[in-house]
């Protein structure tokens, strides 16, 4: 199942009975956060998981397309790792 930010903030907004342009600051807010908290560190969040940043290499990519080849350069990515809680 697929998670949307749009089905979050509907689901903040009908369960603590505020309006989804609240709801859309307060998740904008959090992801802010975590996105300025992880190039740091380790972001753990007690009984849901840790988000961190993982380094992906350099690689070689194809357009499926046209069969072109070119580089995908390295990049970092935000990771969630989800704690045994959470996974219960």
């Amino acid at each position: 199942m697929t998670v949307t930010k749009n089905k979050i903030v509907k689901n903040i907004s009908k369960n603590i009975q505020i309006s989804e342009s609240e709801a859309l600051m307060i998740t904008d807010a959090f992801f802010r956060i975590i996105k300025s908290k992880i190039s740091k560190n380790i972001v753990k969040i007690s009984g849901f998981g840790s988000f961190y940043e993982k380094k992906t290499p350099k690689r070689l990519g194809r357009n499926p397309k046209t069969k072109q080849e070119h580089i995908i350069v390295s990049m970092k990515k935000p990771v969630l790792k989800v704690s045994a809680l959470a996974k219960k």
